[in-house]
């Protein structure tokens, strides 16, 4: 029999968790990953996760706000950052004073350093953003090493930073960002794809199963086979993809997991879109299906999954903001549903439930031009409804769309998230940065603005633009009222902070709703200045995020 101490905190836990059931919603996943979750639909729920309710104020900028950090800090600028509990994680490359590139954990609550990691150094600035396994508790990054012609996978512990393992990859990885299944019961898995810049033969990219959850073997007498026969960080097979691949993040639905590769860049051969079964055993038995339907446009970016479906979307090198395709397929066979002309893009297009697909494209210059586009899904078709660019053009009579005849809104690096049912318009408000456009002749990159847009106007009402902030734009990440991005000076956050460790023992857990209850100093959660019901929905939220998800298996 339990020790009667036990017994007595469970009947004091019992009051709390009722509260939780009644009053708590259902919550999606958390922002873990680009784009939120292992779907890549970067959307969240305006209930749970509204993000900030204005951009003109940062709460705290990071380093400035950690007096014992110098700065500068040569951040990753078409990378997003992560959160998990009380913890921003963020990248940074290497600067040309030799400084590696380094891995950054800022706490929540005040921007302070919660710890640093140095980090292989990217190659051909790569913008990876990491991953975090929630249920392992670590942060996995996927990187090259520059000169070794072979990447890497690092995982470490998500409390202090410490390496718990690494493994080896064939090739360099570039732009692509770790996929983390969490429904599987003992035998999760991370998928990542590797660089192949010119497929010319061979065996091209190489999609990855690594085996997350530790060793079990129960020995069991009737000879049955190990529960999990792999130790963390061990490949359970590869796959080559027969193509060139560059920024080919996985997305996965709970069961399958699905990306886009780049073709053949020698032979002008496109991309296609691919679906493996996360729960194979071998290599043999891992491909679902293959659907070239990518004509000669290349895919170098991460794909959505959502409703049965999955998104997609093309980078062509020619031609004008309508000269690549976004793309809707089956995902149980890869039929084509519908293709459409687009600008071009590495973002990963976000499905919203009336039907609109949100796509951030475009390049200043080259035919091109950074822009928000609209698109509604037709069912056996989809057309262009909206296109920031375009809907705010002032033509200096020559007839092509230059930088200084429209409003910059996104680009061709960018994942945007959009807040379903925000608290300001109760519909979906985009939150988005703008590439910086640098003068004639020159390149650049990284994001200097962001701006809250309400979804239910056009890009051509001004008044569509809820809010800005100039000096900072990088795919947002954005968890319960608070949103992080990073800008030149640094990680940026706006919003309220969330002090959601009560007792103070570097968790997030029910132990911290039991001590809410309790007459201790740290109850006000939502640090309003007020220690009430609000604070308490809030933390039991939070314990509840992943409820739906682990009840359906995985998908959201």
């Amino acid at each position: 029999m339990p020790p009667r101490t036990h017994l007595t905190r469970r009947a004091q836990l019992a009051a709390p968790i009722a509260i939780a059931a009644a009053l708590s919603p259902i919550a999606p996943a958390q922002h873990l990953t680009l784009g939120s979750a292992p779907d890549r639909v970067a959307r969240t729920d305006g209930q749970l996760d509204p993000g900030p309710s204005d951009l003109t104020t940062p709460l705290w900028v990071f380093p400035a706000s950690d007096p014992t950090v110098a700065g500068p800090i040569a951040w990753i600028k078409d990378a997003g950052p992560v959160v998990a509990n009380d913890l921003v994680i963020a990248v940074s490359g290497a600067d040309t004073s030799g400084t590696p590139a380094r891995m950054w954990a800022v706490r929540r609550e005040d921007g302070s350093l919660a710890w640093s990691a140095d980090l292989p150094n990217q190659l051909f600035d790569s913008w990876t953003t990491p991953t975090i396994d929630r249920v392992n508790r670590t942060v996995l990054y996927a990187t090259g090493r520059p000169g070794a012609d072979a990447g890497v996978v690092q995982a470490r512990r998500l409390t202090d930073g410490h390496l718990l393992w690494e493994t080896a990859l064939d090739k360099d990885v570039v732009n692509a960002t770790v996929l983390v299944t969490t429904n599987r019961a003992g035998r999760d898995r991370a998928f990542v794809t590797d660089y192949e810049g010119f497929y010319a033969g061979g065996d091209g990219a190489t999609l990855y199963c690594i085996n997350l959850d530790p060793y079990l073997n129960r020995h069991d007498p009737d000879g049955y086979p190990p529960d999990n026969p792999y130790q963390p960080g061990e490949i359970v097979w590869r796959v080559p993809l027969q193509s060139g691949a560059s920024g080919a993040t996985p997305a996965y639905d709970g069961r399958d997991v699905y990306l886009a590769t780049a073709g053949d860049f020698d032979f002008a051969a496109g991309g296609a879109v691919l679906a493996f079964h996360a729960g194979a055993t071998d290599a043999a038995n891992a491909l679902a299906w293959r659907s070239d339907t990518a004509g000669d446009n290349g895919f170098f970016g991460g794909v959505a999954v959502h409703d049965g479906a999955v998104f997609a979307a093309t980078y062509n090198y020619n031609a004008g903001t309508s000269s690549a395709r976004l793309l809707k397929l089956d995902a149980s066979d890869g039929s084509l549903l519908w293709s459409t002309p687009s600008n071009r893009t590495d973002s990963i297009p976000i499905p919203l439930d009336d039907g609109r697909i949100v796509l951030s494209t475009g390049i200043p210059g080259y035919g091109s031009a950074p822009t928000v586009q609209v698109f509604q899904d037709l069912g056996s078709s989809a057309a262009l409804i909206d296109d920031s660019a375009h809907a705010t053009w002032h033509d200096d009579g020559d007839g092509l769309l230059e930088p200084g005849e429209f409003d910059v809104l996104g680009g061709w690096t960018h994942q945007p998230c959009v807040v379903d049912h925000h608290p300001l318009t109760g519909a979906p408000v985009l939150f988005v940065g703008s590439i910086d456009v640098p003068a004639a002749g020159q390149f650049s990159r990284g994001y200097t603005r962001l701006s809250m847009i309400d979804l239910t106007r056009g890009f051509a009402d001004p008044t569509c633009v809820l809010s800005t902030f100039d000096g900072a734009g990088s795919s947002p990440a954005i968890v319960q009222r608070s949103l992080y991005t990073i800008g030149a000076d640094g990680l940026y956050a706006f919003g309220l902070p969330y002090a959601l460790d009560v007792n103070a023992d570097g968790r997030t857990d029910l132990d911290d709703l039991y001590a809410w209850y309790q007459p201790v100093p740290n109850r006000d959660v939502n640090r309003d200045a007020l220690v009430n019901a609000d604070d308490a929905r809030a933390l039991q939220a939070e314990l509840r995020r992943h409820e739906q998800e682990d009840a359906n298996g995985g998908r959201p």
